[in-house]
This record gives structure tokens, sequence and C-alpha cells, in this order.
């Protein structure tokens, strides 16, 4: 092989180097991959969707009333459908939102949501029975000096709240949760996913209940300032 032959071989590989880096990179910066490629095709489950690209919510869901405020928006909230062209993001009133549907079928079945909250905020998965007397709720909050956390409440016959505060995560990367229901043991558990894509479970993140599902959904609070949660998907397999 002549000398000029292997340089012009050699500028080639070099060429084909520089354009697959360059893919690679767009693929990572670009929002509407982001952890959705990474993450939830790496499980194989191709009829995931991004329920916010359209920039509405999905057939079945609706922020519920009192004593939820509705959609948010009101008295300094923000509803944004759209934000950065993929999330929902959500800024509360005073008043917690609850964008949830009735659930169908919940023996043995799963919610997955893909979320990220600012300080004094929180977001995450709620199921109850169609009241406030009744629910669980496994979520992610952020303290002050960005310091986040994932964390299950849980609420019985009307009685006192009862939380368990699990492990800080990294407050960098949007987090995967997951609220899945054993119907077996009659047991909601909350999971969290790394980049990775490995599930971790965390043994205060579940409740044993003795009333019936009815509603599951996303449920947004405020507890101080006026930060953002946003929602980038969610799944529901409670249908």
């Amino acid at each position: 092989m002549s000398e000029m032959v292997r340089d012009v071989v050699k500028m080639e590989r070099e060429l084909h180097k520089t354009r697959r880096q360059m893919a690679e990179h767009r693929h990572h910066r670009d929002p509407q991959w982001d952890l959705w490629t990474r993450k939830v095709n790496h499980y194989g489950r191709t009829e995931w969707s991004d329920h916010f690209r359209a920039g509405t919510i999905p057939t079945g869901f609706a922020w519920q009333g009192a004593p939820f405020g509705g959609a948010p928006g009101g008295a300094g909230g923000i509803l944004d459908y759209s934000y950065r062209g993929t999330y929902l993001r959500v800024v509360c009133d005073a008043s917690p939102h609850f964008l949830s549907r009735a659930v169908g079928s919940y023996a043995d079945k799963w919610f997955v949501a893909r979320v990220d909250t600012g300080y004094g905020s929180h977001v995450g998965i709620r199921c109850d029975d169609g009241t406030n007397n009744n629910y669980a709720e496994f979520y992610l909050w952020a303290g002050q000096n960005n310091c986040v956390s994932v964390s299950f409440t849980s609420v019985t016959g009307g009685g006192a709240a009862v939380t368990d505060n699990g492990p800080s995560v990294r407050s960098d990367l949007p987090h995967v949760l997951l609220l899945t229901y054993n119907n077996g043991l009659s047991t909601f558990y909350g999971y969290t996913s790394r980049e990775s894509g490995r599930w971790d479970a965390d043994p205060n993140h579940q409740i044993a209940i003795a009333w019936v599902p009815a509603r599951i959904g996303l449920i947004f609070r405020l507890t101080a300032g006026e930060f953002s949660s946003c929602c980038d998907l969610f799944y529901n397999e409670f249908v």
C-alpha cells in the first residue's frame, strides 16, 4: 500500500471517528433523547411514550379538584406543558395539585415517572381511594443547599400522615420513580432508578394497605419558596 493510500485511509478513519463523536454529542445533548433513550428503552418497552411532547396531558388524566387545587396557574402558580420542549413544568400555589386518572386493574401493576424538582417543592406518584383519607405518595423533594431526597408518605383512615425519608440522591440529575402494588401482600413498594438503569429498593419505601386503589397519577406540592417541579414522562399500568 502506497504512503498516499495509507494517508487517505487514515484520514477516512479519523473523519468517521469525528462524525461518530459528533453524533453521540448531539444524542446526549438533545432533550428529546436525554434519559428517555438511555433509560426507558434500556428495558425494551417500546410502547412507552413521552406524554407531554404534544404539549398536553394524556387521554384519561385530569387535574383533580378539592382538596387539590385543580390545574396549577392561579395565585402565582405556573403550568407549562412544553417547558424546554418536552417537560411538564409546575410551580405550585398554596394548594397541592394532583394529575390523575381512575384505576382499573391494580393487581401487581406499576406506575413510573421521570421527575426533577427544586428547593421547597416535591413531585412524585400518588395513589388513593378517591379521597384524602387513604393514600400513598412516593416522591422526590428538595431541601436547602439543593439536598434532594426520596420519601414515602401514607395516610390510613384519615389519620395522621406517616412519612419515611429515604437517603439523599444526586441533585444534578432527574430521577425515575416507580410505585408498584403487590397484590398478594396488599403492599405498595417504591423504587428509584440510577442512570445505569438499575432499580434500587429502600425497605422504608413500602406500605401495606386495607383500602382499594381508585386514582393514581402525579402529585405536586410546595413547602417553601416558589421553585418548580418537572416531569418528562410517565407510564401507567393501573388501567
